[in-house]
């Protein structure tokens, strides 16, 4: 919507015998022309071996060339 992209992803799976999930959500603020000015938020919730703990990431990306994400350019 607008300048702002939202992203959900679920996975599950087993890891030592153990049931494993992770649940992770991105949250993304397009800024300057071209949306080459990106700040992201990630919160991630997960169960690991029946420990469910939690952590917040972030990053902040910068496009030099809007030619280098286009799909002229790739291989």
């Amino acid at each position: 919507m607008n300048n702002i992209e939202n992203r959900f992803e679920a996975v599950a799976g087993e890891k030592m015998e153990e049931d494993t999930y992770a649940f992770l959500w991105r949250i993304g603020v397009n800024f300057l022309e071209e949306d080459r000015l990106k700040l992201e938020f990630q919160p991630v919730y997960r169960n690991i071996e029946g420990d469910w703990n939690y952590e917040l990431n972030g990053g902040i990306t910068y496009k030099l060339s809007p030619i280098l994400h286009s799909e002229a350019f790739t291989l």
